[in-house]
C-alpha cells in the first residue's frame, strides 16, 4: 500500500510542490489572526520568506531567516506579554515551512533537469532514427532503380520463344516433337 501512496507522490510533483506553499498559507493565516493586529511586519516576513525560499532556495533561506531573528525583537516589543511563547512558536513553525518549501523548490528542479534530460535523448533518437530511415530510403530507392533498368532490359531484348500460330488459330505446343 505505501508502495502505491510512493508512487502517486513520485508521479505527481504538483501535489508535493504544493506541500510548501499549503503550509505557508495556514501559518500565515494563523499568525495573521493572532499577531498582525500588533504587527504586519510578520506577515510580511512570512510572504518575503517563502519568495525569497523559492527562488534562491538555501541562501533564500538564510537570508529568510536572517530576516526573521532581526525583526524578532521588534516583533516581541509590539506583541502583549502573553503572546511570547505563541510567536516563538510561529517563528519555528515559519522556519520549517521555509525548509519545506526549499525542498519541494529542489526537487520541482530536479525533476524539471531529468525531463530535459529525457527530451534531449528523444531528440537524439529520433534524429538517430530519421537518419536510418532516411539511408534505408536511399537503399531501397537504388534498389528500385536496379530493378526498373533490369525490367526495361527485359521488355527491350527480343523475346526468347517465338510462338507461331497455325492455321487452325491455335499456338503450336512447342514442347511436342514433331514426328
Amino acid at each position: 500500500m505505501f508502495g502505491k501512496v510512493a508512487e502517486i507522490f513520485e508521479e505527481n510533483i504538483p501535489l508535493s510542490a504544493c506541500l510548501g506553499p499549503f503550509l505557508l498559507l495556514i501559518t500565515c493565516s494563523v499568525s495573521a489572526a493572532k499577531i498582525a493586529p500588533y504587527s504586519q511586519l510578520f506577515t510580511l516576513l512570512i510572504i518575503l520568506g517563502g519568495i525569497c525560499c523559492w527562488s534562491w532556495h538555501w541562501r533564500g533561506l538564510l537570508l529568510s531567516s536572517l530576516l526573521l531573528i532581526i525583526a524578532t525583537p521588534y516583533l516581541l516589543s509590539a506583541l502583549p506579554h502573553t503572546s511570547f511563547y505563541f510567536l516563538l512558536v510561529a517563528i519555528g513553525a515559519l522556519l520549517l515551512d521555509w525548509v519545506v518549501i526549499v525542498l519541494c523548490a529542489q526537487e520541482i528542479d530536479l525533476c524539471i533537469d531529468c525531463w530535459r534530460e529525457q527530451i534531449a535523448s528523444t531528440h537524439a533518437k529520433m534524429a538517430y532514427i530519421d537518419a536510418e530511415a532516411k539511408e534505408q530510403n536511399k537503399l531501397w530507392q537504388g534498389k528500385y532503380e536496379q530493378l526498373q533498368g533490369k525490367q526495361e532490359q527485359l521488355f527491350a531484348s527480343p523475346p526468347l520463344f517465338d510462338i507461331s500460330v497455325c492455321d487452325e488459330g491455335r499456338a503450336l505446343d512447342l514442347t511436342e516433337e514433331k514426328r
